[in-house]
C-alpha cells in the first residue's frame, strides 16, 4: 500500500466485509494497483467468525485489519472504520469501498480531483460498472414514493460523462468518499440503519448542511454484487429501513401518496414472489413491513434470513 506523499490528500480506504475472503483479497490486490500516491487502507471484519481475519492478515501483513466481535451492519463496521482512519490527523478524505468491487487504477485520484475542485463538496461517488450494465451509483430521491433513481438509468453513460461531476441527492455507499472534516465533527452512519438507506439518510442529512454530492462520471469501477447477504436480506432492510428513512426526512404530505405507494408495493412483490416459488424472497419483504410497522431497527432478521 501507499506511504506517505505530502503532494496529495491522505485518504482512508475503509473495506467493510462479512464472510466471503476472496473477494476481500480480489479486492485488496486491485487496491494495491491504484495510481494515487498517498493512502492508507483499513479492513473491518463484520464477525465472520470463519477464519477470514487470519487468512487476510497473513497475505497482507501491512494493512489494518480489525475484527469485530460482532456484526455491526454496514453502518457500524464502516463507522468504526472511520474512526480508526481519523486516528491518522494527515488523513483528509475517507473512501467507504465495498469488498466486491474492483478499483481501476485512477479511481482515486479522480474522486480526489473532483472534491478538491469544489469546497462545498462533502462527498464524492463513482459509477459502478457490473457486467455490460451498472449497479446503482449516484441520482436522485423521489419523495412522493419513497424511491432512489439512478442517473444511469436515465441517461447512457457516455452522455453523463460529457460532464465531469453531477451533483445529485445520493451516492452509492459502495464507492462513496467522505471530506474527513465532516466525519470529524461527528456527522457518522445512522447505525439503525444497519445496512440499506444508511448512505442515502447520510447524504441528505449533509445537502440540509450546505453540502454536495457529486457524482465523479469518470471514475468508474467493477462492483460485482457478491450476493454475501443474499436476496431475501436484502428485501428486509429495504422494506424495514424506507419507512424510517421517510419518518426522518420527508415531509408530511409525501406521506400522503408514499404510504400507499410503500405498500401497494410490497403487496405486490409478496404475491408475486410467492406464486413465482420465490418464497424466501416474499418472506424477506413481509418480515421487512411488519419490522417497520413494530419501529425494529439494528440488524433484526439477519439470523433468520442470511444465506
Amino acid at each position: 500500500m501507499s506511504d506517505f506523499h505530502p503532494s496529495t490528500p491522505r485518504v482512508a480506504i475503509v473495506i467493510l466485509q462479512w464472510r466471503r475472503p476472496e473477494e476481500t483479497v480480489a479486492c485488496l490486490r486491485a487496491v494495491s494497483m491504484l495510481a494515487y500516491e498517498n493512502y492508507a487502507v483499513v479492513v473491518v471484519d463484520n464477525h465472520s467468525a470463519d477464519g477470514s481475519v487470519a487468512r487476510l492478515r497473513e497475505e497482507f501483513p501491512s494493512v489494518s485489519i480489525h475484527e469485530m466481535p460482532t456484526n455491526l451492519g454496514f453502518a457500524g463496521g464502516c463507522n468504526f472504520g472511520i474512526r480508526t482512519a481519523l486516528d491518522d490527523s494527515r488523513v483528509t478524505y475517507v473512501l467507504l469501498l465495498n469488498n466486491d468491487t474492483r478499483v481501476s487504477v485512477d479511481l482515486l485520484g479522480t474522486m480526489v480531483a473532483a472534491a478538491e475542485a469544489d469546497s462545498r463538496a462533502v462527498a464524492v461517488g463513482a459509477v459502478n460498472l457490473c457486467g455490460d450494465g451498472h449497479s446503482p451509483s449516484g441520482g436522485h430521491f423521489r419523495w412522493w414514493t419513497g424511491r432512489y433513481v439512478d442517473l444511469l438509468d436515465q441517461r447512457p453513460l457516455a452522455s453523463l460523462a460529457a460532464a465531469p461531476v453531477i451533483a445529485v441527492d445520493t451516492i452509492a455507499g459502495s464507492s462513496m468518499l467522505i471530506r474527513a472534516s465532516v466525519l470529524r465533527e461527528g456527522e457518522l452512519l445512522d447505525p439503525a440503519y444497519f445496512c440499506i438507506y444508511e448512505e442515502t439518510d447520510w447524504c441528505v442529512r449533509q445537502r440540509r448542511r450546505g453540502g454536495r454530492v457529486l457524482l465523479a462520471t469518470r471514475a468508474r469501477l467493477e462492483h460485482k454484487g457478491s450476493g454475501t447477504m443474499g436476496r431475501p436480506l436484502q428485501l428486509y432492510y429495504r422494506f424495514r429501513n424506507r419507512p424510517y428513512f421517510m419518518a426522518k426526512h420527508a415531509n408530511p404530505a409525501h406521506w400522503v401518496t408514499f404510504l400507499p405507494y410503500y405498500v401497494g408495493e410490497a403487496a405486490g412483490r409478496i404475491v408475486g414472489y410467492a406464486l413465482a416459488g420465490r418464497r424466501d424472497e416474499a418472506r424477506g419483504v413481509l418480515l421487512g413491513v411488519l419490522d417497520a410497522a413494530r419501529g425494529i431497527r439494528g440488524p433484526g432478521r439477519i439470523a433468520e434470513l442470511a444465506p
